[in-house]
């Protein structure tokens, strides 16, 4: 399968917010469980733009409000205030 130049930047920014999504994981033993559901939820925010073809706008939007609500959740639970 072969991409245009466009298509190509769409799926390699789609593959960078998956990856992300990817090494989230990685910080479980450290952060806590709520990270791997951040994990999850970018992966699943990557895999509906491939699969929607959604504008990267709207994808890049929808990540960092993703990201800052669980920096959110992360300041509410976490046990040094603030």
């Amino acid at each position: 399968m072969y991409l245009n130049a466009i298509q190509s930047v769409y799926m390699t920014w789609i593959m960078v917010l998956i990856a992300v999504g990817l090494h989230f994981f990685a910080f479980i033993p450290v952060h806590g469980k709520i990270i791997g559901i951040l994990g999850i939820v970018t992966i699943l925010n990557g895999l509906i733009g491939i699969l929607a073809h959604f504008p990267l706008d709207m994808i890049f939007v929808s990540d960092g409000v993703i990201k800052m609500i669980f920096g959110l959740i992360y300041l509410k639970v976490s046990p040094i205030n603030f």
